[in-house]
């Protein structure tokens, strides 16, 4: 029999408390858990926990409070397995990345160019979401230990100052951050002032005339190469940047093109193969067995296709134009003879790992 202290705590309790301890005693048998702080059962607690109250017919508000009660429950398993799923990935995800260092160190890369590349192979599949990516991971780890640079095998490469990653194919050229610094350069040197048209002469993958498109709105410009895949690459990522309408995009050498052209310019910007022939077989391995050579190799003083490009510029340059180009440190002497006024800064390569490239270039 309840007690009369039972009786008196029960007629203090309204009918949608009496409703909810149904559904909570409904629920008890399943997640007797979630009942801990629930006002019906505070109540009960404070009386003869022996009594329960009699059966009765289930309210619709006391079975939506128990289907809810249910999803949670579920929601909670489910976030929970979540947790253990991702702290497993991350595990693994550990032992991959340290495995492939080993490896990759193994295959002759530095400790640090190791680690680089496999932070910029993990980075890349977590944006990618990649299902598979053990898979992937080791076989862009084992391309890597090959020598094959980690831009190609991405296939994209962030260029400031571009809000996109461009294109990286092989063979063309892959942009280096000396690069960036030219384009940098270029846009502090015009500040508020600037260019109507402008020409790339050797545009490669298209990072120059990119760049200075995206910094200058309102100027068109012309990409002139004489390598298809450089050609071909330089279009696919000017409608990755949306400048395809202001991009002119021409496969012909800088010579051939400027003889039919008119002066109609006021900047001209290249980055023309300047590497002195005998220098070649001393660049790094990732850079001599997979770049183009055509775009490194500037013949024996590295000064052929440079002699070419000023000698374009000439042709096609309105009056007051300027010319910008990143070259060899041997070679201010030639800007010195083409223009009494022209003045050359050096530029610091920003990469370790490509100290024979171009460890002390210029820029004009």
């Amino acid at each position: 029999m309840p007690t009369s202290a039972t009786k008196q705590s029960l007629r203090g309790l309204t009918k949608q408390t009496e409703s909810s301890w149904l559904g909570l005693q409904a629920l008890r048998w399943r997640s007797p858990h979630l009942l801990a702080g629930q006002p019906c059962i505070k109540a009960a607690l404070r009386t003869d926990n022996s009594w329960n109250p009699p059966p009765r017919r289930l309210t619709a508000s006391c079975i939506l409070f128990v289907l809810f009660a249910r999803r949670g429950l579920r929601s909670y398993r489910a976030a929970r397995k979540s947790l253990g799923d991702k702290r497993s990935e991350a595990i693994a995800e550990a032992a991959e990345a340290q495995a492939a260092r080993v490896s990759l160190e193994a295959a002759g890369l530095q400790k640090a160019e190791a680690a680089a590349s496999v932070r910029w192979f993990l980075e890349n599949l977590r944006r990618s979401s990649t299902a598979d990516w053990r898979k992937v991971f080791k076989n862009w780890v084992q391309r890597r230990g090959e020598g094959e640079p980690v831009q190609y095998i991405l296939g994209s490469w962030p260029f400031h100052p571009l809000p996109t990653e461009l294109l990286v194919r092989p063979p063309v050229l892959i942009p280096r951050p000396e690069t960036e610094e030219l384009v940098d350069r270029i846009i502090k040197h015009y500040g508020n002032c600037h260019p109507r048209r402008l020409v790339d002469f050797g545009s490669g993958s298209g990072a120059i005339v990119l760049s200075l498109l995206h910094a200058f709105p309102m100027a068109t410009a012309v990409a002139v190469d004489p390598s298809e895949d450089a050609v071909a690459l330089t279009r696919a990522n000017a409608a990755r940047c949306g400048v395809e309408n202001r991009l002119e995009v021409r496969h012909a050498s800088s010579e051939e093109w400027a003889s039919m052209s008119g002066k109609a310019f006021d900047l001209i910007v290249s980055n023309p193969p300047y590497i002195p022939s005998h220098e070649i077989p001393g660049l790094q391995v990732d850079v001599r067995e997979f770049e183009d050579h055509g775009a490194l190799d500037g013949g024996p003083d590295g000064l052929s296709v440079i002699a070419e490009v000023l000698c374009s510029a000439r042709r096609v340059g309105l009056p007051g134009a300027r010319i910008y180009l990143e070259v060899h440190h041997t070679h201010p002497a030639l800007f010195e003879r083409f223009s009494d006024e022209a003045k050359s800064e050096p530029t610091k390569d920003a990469t370790q790992t490509h100290a024979t490239f171009c460890k002390q270039s210029s820029a004009v």
